[in-house]
């Protein structure tokens, strides 16, 4: 990110100047003008990067830790309109330094938390309830939603790309631990463990040391 780092290392890296000045023109000032004007959230912190495209509904309800990078076209979201009831409150919560890839989608209706320095890869998805389906004759679009679930991914995961985390029974995702891309994951995952799979297992544990 380019606020966690020098340029000077970026630079040293490869990343030609022009590169680097574009990001600073479209993160540091289109992008926090766009998302500052637009938004209010619940609770912003400093040196927060959103990028412009990001698509966010319900900000009110949510809380972004400080230095938080979140991509391009994510999607992060309260379905208030399918929520029975709202309380004022913090549905997502965002923890420091955490980074979201690209194409994220998040979905909180109840709790989603996610610890500091936490990874997200690109088209992750989030979620901490589904669809009723009591009636057969109702159309499912019309039932509402679980709202009791719940998503706690713990300080220092890493959810690679295109996993899906669906929390409607509630779920919670240990410190350290790794979610493999294109894993999903509907049961609790212990700290510094490594789940595969569809459905997930888990595969191993990672070394303490």
């Amino acid at each position: 990110m380019l606020s966690g780092r020098g340029y000077r290392d970026f630079i040293s890296a490869g990343y030609s100047i022009r590169e680097l000045g574009f990001a600073f023109v479209r993160l540091k000032i289109f992008s926090w003008l766009w998302v500052r004007l637009k938004y209010s959230f619940r609770s912003l912190g400093s040196n927060v990067t959103i990028d412009y495209s990001v698509d966010i509904s319900g900000a009110q309800f949510m809380e972004i830790g400080e230095s938080t990078w979140i991509q391009r076209n994510c999607w992060l979201t309260i379905p208030l309109i399918d929520m029975t009831s709202i309380e004022r409150r913090s549905y997502l919560k965002i923890g420091k330094r955490v980074q979201i890839g690209r194409n994220c989608f998040l979905a909180a209706a109840n709790s989603i938390v996610i610890a500091d320095d936490v990874l997200l890869g690109p088209y992750v998805t989030i979620v901490d309830h589904t669809h009723r389906t009591d009636d057969i004759i109702l159309p499912i679009k019309e039932q509402g939603i679980n709202q009791s679930g719940f998503v706690s991914i713990g300080a220092g995961a890493w959810v690679g790309a295109g996993a899906t985390i669906i929390g409607h029974r509630g779920i919670t995702i240990g410190e350290n631990s790794v979610v493999a891309a294109n894993t999903v994951l509907t049961k609790n995952l212990p700290a510094n463990c490594i789940a595969v799979g569809n459905p997930a297992r888990i595969m191993e544990k990672r070394n303490e040391n």
